[in-house]
């Protein structure tokens, strides 16, 4: 009787013991695991904030990602977007708007991947992006890319690149005037020395006086 109880507990022990092994296997994967992906998320991290353009990942409507570019447009801190919906940060007027793309959107309905969106900044500022929407996987489940480009930018270099080319134009026609005016001066001067030898002839020919 002894001999089974020991039996018993020695068994159970054994397994206990391979149980506490197993355990201790699956913590140590667990923690490479852990650390894989955490590396692969600092990588992505680095990546994302190297795109000269905000860059929200959103997966069941809540934003997952956002870059440093998003981050600094708006002066907001990761902790403040992360996890928060989109439409927090659209001003009233335009809410309905985006969340009637945003429904059509997950439903597969087909709605313009570009569109102009005004964000609303931590201090109240409201901002005008250019958004243009993705729809990928993420982690075997759908998510949506957002890329947004402030189009502040883009309308001041547009405005430049319209200045250069005004003042281009007007150099040309300056120069072409300039041209022109050289002509027509030189014409005008040629006509004013005929005119003048008309009027005013060369002495000589004034003072010859006949001779008998």
């Amino acid at each position: 009787m002894q001999k089974a109880r020991n039996n018993y507990w020695r068994d159970r022990f054994e397994r206990l013991k391979t149980q506490n092994q197993a355990i201790k296997d699956k913590l140590v994967t667990s923690k490479r695991e852990n650390n894989d992906l955490q590396k692969e998320l600092r990588g992505r991290d680095r990546l994302l904030d190297s795109i000269p353009a905000g860059i929200l990942l959103e997966q069941e409507g809540r934003i997952i990602a956002a870059n440093r570019e998003f981050l600094e447009d708006l002066a907001y801190a990761s902790e403040e977007v992360l996890g928060h919906r989109l439409l927090e940060f659209v001003p009233p007027d335009q809410k309905k708007k985006v969340r009637d793309l945003h429904d059509k959107r997950v439903s597969g309905k087909r709605v313009p991947s570009q569109y102009e969106l005004d964000l609303v900044t931590k201090v109240g500022e409201r901002r005008c992006f250019e958004a243009s929407v993705r729809k990928i996987r993420h982690n075997g489940r759908r998510a949506f890319v957002t890329n947004l480009t402030l189009l502040e930018d883009r309308k001041r270099e547009e405005r430049e690149l319209i200045e250069f080319k005004k003042r281009e134009a007007l150099m040309t026609m300056v120069s072409g005037l300039t041209g022109k005016l050289n002509q027509d001066a030189a014409t005008v001067s040629r006509h004013i020395r005929q005119i003048r030898e008309i009027v005013d002839p060369e002495p000589e020919f004034l003072d010859q006086t006949p001779t008998y």
